[in-house]
């Protein structure tokens, strides 16, 4: 099992995935969603990792336990080079946090044989 994440910062919340165009009154994704995204792929280390694959997310934050986990899946998903259909095992541990602190989150990944 080898830890990807490791980081202390603002995680992504499903809840502020879209917002709506002012120009063409669409759905897009928000620039908050985006940034915090994308501060979760800076802090992901590349690995090589077998297929089928797990994924343990250890997160620390006062947010809903789901309201991360799909941005983590994509992340990882796209660093490993795996398509998320190939993640067979996901374990999810919260820690409550104090509303206003910054999250923390350490992800590991493992092959399943």
């Amino acid at each position: 099992m080898d830890c990807i994440i490791d980081a202390e910062l603002k995680l992504p919340r499903i809840n502020n995935k879209y917002c709506i165009s002012r120009f063409s009154r669409t759905l897009i994704l928000s620039s908050d969603y985006r940034n915090a995204k994308e501060a979760l792929s800076i802090s992901c280390r590349n690995i090589f990792i077998t297929t089928p694959y797990g994924i343990r997310i250890d997160v620390e934050t006062y947010a809903d336990i789901d309201s991360c986990v799909k941005a983590v899946i994509d992340v990882v998903s796209e660093k490993i080079g795996m398509n998320d259909k190939d993640c067979l095992q996901l374990i999810v541990n919260k820690k409550r946090r104090k509303r206003g602190s910054p999250d923390k989150i350490k992800v590991y990944v493992w092959g399943i044989k």
